[in-house]
C-alpha cells in the first residue's frame, strides 16, 4: 500500500497558515505561500516560474519584505536558494529583498498530517544584507538554529528590520543630537547645564550635553512611534513647542510605562521655556515622517512639506525608534547578527 506523501508546496501552505497566527499584521494578503510572479527577474532572459515565485513571502505594511525559502531535509540547496533571493525586488512596488529565512523541513512532514506543523521543530538560518550590501548568514558556516514556528516568526520579525535603513536612521538622529546639544550649549546658562548634569549624574561638559540631547531626541522619537496607542497623548507639534505641553504629555505616558520619558522630563524641567522650545523645535523640524515621503518633498512631523533636494534613500518612520536606541548611553552601535533570535544551536 503506497503511503500518501506531502509535497513542499503543501508544507509551505500550512507553514504560511501557522505564521499568520503569530502577528496581527500577518494575514492571507501579507503572508502568501508560493505567490506567482512576486519577484522581479534579476536579469533579462532569466527563466520564469520558480525564479519569480518564492516559497513564502511575508510583506506586511511598514516593514521590509522577507522571503522564506524551504526544502525538505537534507536540504542541500536551501542556503543557495536563500542567498540568490538577496538583492532581488518585488514586482509590486520594487521593494528590495534584504532578508531571507532558509528553513529545513524535517523529512517526517512528508508523511505526517501537516496540522502537526505547530509542534514541529525546524532547522533554519537567516540571510541578510549588511550596510554595505554584502550578504551574510547567521549562524555562520554550516551551523543551524533549531526551533518551532514561534522561533521562525521571531526570525522573520528580525529580518524585517533593514540594517541599511537602520544605519541611515541612526545617522539622521545623530545629526539632530549634535545640533540640539550645540543649541543647548549656546543658549543655556551654567546653572541650567549644572542642573542637567546633576540629574544625569555626570560632570558638566560637551558629553553630558550630548547625552541630554540624545535622551530628549530619543524620547521624542519613541513618542512618535507609540502615538495612537491606548493612553498615549498626541505629540505636541505646534511650533514653538511648549515646554509645559511637552512635560504634560510625557508625564501622561509615564503613567502607562516607558521609563525613558521620566529621564527626559527631568532633563527638560531644568531648561527655561524658551530654550526647551528652541531645542525641541529643531527635533520637530529635522525628523521627517519619511515613511510617507515620495518624490521631491518630504512631509515633516507638523504635516508641512520641505524640499528633498537629494532624493536619496529615506528612513521609514517606524525604524527611527530602533535607531534612537543607539543614541542612548549603552546603546549598541551595530546590530549583532543573532540578536533577538531564539532557537537552539545545531551544527
Amino acid at each position: 500500500m503506497n503511503e500518501s506523501r506531502n509535497t513542499e508546496t503543501q508544507a509551505n501552505g500550512e507553514l504560511a497558515h501557522a505564521l499568520r497566527q503569530r502577528n496581527p499584521d500577518w494575514n492571507a494578503r501579507t503572508v502568501r505561500a508560493e505567490p506567482t510572479r512576486a519577484i522581479q527577474l534579476a536579469t533579462p532572459g532569466t527563466r520564469t516560474g520558480a525564479s519569480t515565485r518564492p516559497d513564502i513571502l511575508v510583506d506586511p505594511p511598514h516593514r521590509q519584505p522577507v522571503i522564506v525559502e524551504t526544502e525538505f531535509a537534507p536540504a542541500s540547496t536551501v542556503d543557495k536558494d536563500a542567498t540568490a533571493r538577496l538583492g532581488t525586488s518585488l514586482q509590486s512596488g520594487g521593494t528590495g529583498i534584504e532578508g531571507v529565512l532558509a528553513v529545513v523541513l524535517p523529512e517526517s512532514l512528508r508523511t505526517r498530517n501537516l496540522e502537526t506543523i505547530e509542534r514541529t521543530s525546524f532547522r533554519y538560518a537567516t540571510h541578510y544584507l549588511d550596510i554595505g550590501g554584502n550578504g551574510n548568514r547567521w549562524p555562520t558556516g554550516r551551523a543551524w538554529l533549531e526551533g518551532g514556528v514561534d522561533d521562525l516568526a521571531d526570525a522573520i520579525e528580525y529580518l524585517s528590520i533593514s540594517e541599511r535603513q537602520l544605519a541611515l536612521g541612526t545617522e539622521v538622529l545623530e545629526r539632530v543630537v549634535r545640533e540640539a546639544s550645540y543649541r543647548l550649549r549656546q543658549r543655556a546658562s551654567d546653572r541650567t547645564l549644572e542642573g542637567i548634569a546633576r540629574t544625569l549624574r555626570q560632570e558638566p561638559g560637551k558629553e553630558t550635553e550630548r547625552m541630554a540631547a540624545a535622551i530628549c531626541v530619543s524620547a521624542f522619537v519613541f513618542h512618535a512611534a507609540i502615538e495612537g496607542k491606548a493612553g498615549i497623548p498626541p505629540l505636541p507639534l505646534k511650533s514653538p513647542v511648549s515646554k509645559l505641553s511637552l512635560l504634560k504629555a510625557w508625564e501622561e505616558i509615564l503613567e502607562v510605562n516607558y521609563a525613558i520619558f521620566g529621564i527626559a522630563c527631568d532633563v527638560v524641567a531644568h531648561m527655561p521655556c524658551e530654550i526647551a522650545s528652541w531645542v525641541m523645535d529643531l527635533v520637530v523640524d529635522a525628523i521627517p515622517r519619511v515613511d510617507e515621503a515620495r518624490g521631491d518633498h518630504v512631509p515633516r512631523l507638523d504635516g508641512t512639506d520641505v524640499p528633498n533636494p537629494d532624493r536619496g534613500p529615506q528612513v521609514p518612520r517606524h525604524l527611527l525608534h530602533f535607531a534612537a536606541v543607539r543614541l542612548l548611553p549603552g546603546g549598541t552601535g551595530g546590530r549583532p547578527a543573532g540578536r533577538g533570535l531564539g532557537g537552539q544551536w545545531r551544527d
